[in-house]
Formats: structure tokens, sequence, C-alpha cells
């Protein structure tokens, strides 16, 4: 019994790193994945707090389009606010985009639709996320890129990975426990 476990805890932690792995990887954004989301060919049509897809064979990397708002550590030019293998950060995508609101009211297609925050809301979320240890490491089971990004978009964190390679373990990964911090315990 007790060998399995082990075996079982090494098949874990293998599967994280590969996992980890590909998510660094995702930074060159030039996934050969299928075509999800919606082509946005100019960041003028993007929306602050719109959830960016960047597909991959195997998963999808997933950032928050934040243009042009002012945050503590994010530099001119920097578009996006994204989780991988070095933790939360901002960082710049080019066009085109991929923009992919999935679980937004009318769009949602598996499972609940879900309202977006407000802007204000979803800057909250960047800045409470950007001052806690939650963002500064990824965790494939519970700190991953899609799980962030809805987390800041919903006010929720969801991961679903729809259509690709990892979305059967993706839906046990569905509604980690990410939640805001309460005032009393920021303090």
């Amino acid at each position: 019994m007790k060998s399995l476990r082990v075996k079982l805890v090494l098949i874990t932690v293998l599967l994280q790193l590969c996992l980890s792995v590909l998510e660094v990887n995702a930074v060159g954004r030039g996934g050969t994945g299928g075509a999800v989301g919606e082509l946005v060919e100019n960041e003028n049509q993007l929306r602050f707090g719109d959830l960016l897809v960047f597909p991959d064979e195997n998963y999808n990397h997933y950032a928050v389009y934040v243009g042009n708002e002012q945050f503590t550590g994010k530099r001119a030019g920097q578009n996006i606010f994204e989780m991988n293998g070095g933790g939360c950060q901002f960082d710049t995508a080019p066009p085109p985009f991929r923009r992919h609101n999935y679980l937004d009211p009318g769009i949602a297609t598996q499972g609940k639709s879900i309202a977006p925050q407000n802007s204000r809301q979803m800057i909250e979320t960047i800045q409470d996320l950007m001052n806690r240890p939650l963002c500064q490491t990824y965790n494939f089971y519970m700190k991953n890129c899609e799980q962030i990004a809805t987390r800041v978009r919903y006010g929720k964190a969801r991961c679903n990975q729809l259509g690709t390679k990892v979305e059967p373990l993706a839906r046990i990964l569905r509604r980690p426990n990410i939640k805001r911090r309460e005032a009393s315990a920021a303090a």
C-alpha cells in the first residue's frame, strides 16, 4: 500500500512538472492548437477584463486584458495580467488576440454562466492577488492561469480547458478555493 502511495505521489509530481514546463513555455504564445475564442485583430477592440486565450495543442493559456490601466509594478506597454511559471505578472501580448469570455451570460455553452465583475472589482481583485503569496508560485491544481484569469473576470476561479488534452483533468479542478481576503484578514 505504501509503495502504491509513493508511485501515485511520483506520478502526480511528474505530471505537475510537465504541465508547469508547458505553462512556462506558453510565454511564446504561438500556440498551434484549435481555434478557441473570437479572433480580435486590433487591440482597440478589446475591453478591460476580457479573457484572452493562447491555444496550444495540449492546453490553453489564459490571461486578462488590462490595456493601459495603471497598477503598481506594471510598466508601459504591458497589456495583460497572467499567471505563469513565475507567478502572477503583467506582460505584453501582441495582436492578434483571441478573446474567450466563455462564462459570460449569452456565451456560456457548458454549465452555468457567470456575470463578469465590474472594472473596479476586477482592479481590486488583481491588486488583492498581487499582494498575496497565492500569486507568487504557479500550481496546476490550485493556482493555474485559467483559474487566476477567471477569478479576476468573474470573481470565481474556474478551470475548464475545453477542447484540450487536459480537459478531463481540468474537470476535477473547476472550482478551486481561491477566495478574496476579507478586509479584517488583510489588516
